[in-house]
């Protein structure tokens, strides 16, 4: 999952962004709103982490322009406002959810995780690729119309490609995405996955970009 952190508070941006780094995913960091816009405009994301107090303006403004013009991406809120009227004004803006400062931060990974479940549950439920169909809520995958079974780790992958929405992802971050940083992951682990995902639903479901990573095939 690809994560912009808006946070102006520089210390805690980057303590956010290495405890989810850590859990496997990719960050980048936004101090106000003009940083934000920016990086929107040059850069693809799946999920927006949203202060609202930020020195050039409110946080609330990125949310509805996000809402608006970015309609897949997830939306967390957070903030130290704890007054009901501010929860309601950011989820009617367009928020999937609403955090108050000070939070843990796996309570915080839990959340941006449901959020883009929900997220890929909503928009990519039912997803045809060639002749392979995958049903992301269900958990079931068709080729030509018969049911292959696949694992749970291999659907964890298909998830990760499928949320990527056609970006190449490296294997390391699909290593971490699978598994963290624990040390004792095979060098090979994703490798074997990927093979094991061709043979049993198509061979050209995931393109490999040969010293970058690998993509799966939306067209």
């Amino acid at each position: 999952m690809r994560i912009l952190v808006l946070e102006d508070e520089e210390n805690l941006n980057g303590l956010i962004r290495g405890y989810l780094v850590s859990n496997g995913m990719m960050c980048k960091q936004a101090l106000n709103l003009s940083e934000a816009r920016t990086q929107l405009t040059s850069d693809s994301f799946d999920l927006l982490l949203c202060d609202l107090n930020l020195p050039d303006g409110s946080g609330l403004d990125l949310v509805d322009y996000v809402r608006k013009n970015l309609p897949d991406m997830g939306i967390v809120i957070i903030s130290a406002k704890d007054q009901l009227k501010d929860r309601l004004k950011g989820l009617e803006l367009g928020a999937d959810d609403y955090l108050v400062k000070p939070f843990d931060f796996p309570e915080l990974l839990a959340r941006a995780k449901a959020v883009q479940r929900r997220r890929v549950g909503e928009t990519d439920s039912l997803i045809q690729l060639g002749d392979v169909t995958l049903d992301m809520k269900r958990k079931i995958a068709k080729n030509r119309g018969n049911t292959v079974e696949l694992t749970y780790s291999e659907w964890e992958v298909l998830e990760i490609m499928v949320a990527a929405h056609g970006r190449v992802l490296e294997r390391k971050f699909l290593e971490s995405a699978l598994y963290g940083h624990k040390g004792d992951v095979e060098s090979n682990t994703v490798e074997v996955y990927i093979s094991r995902l061709r043979k049993k639903l198509s061979s050209k479901l995931i393109n490999t970009i040969r010293g970058v990573g690998y993509r799966l095939d939306l067209d």
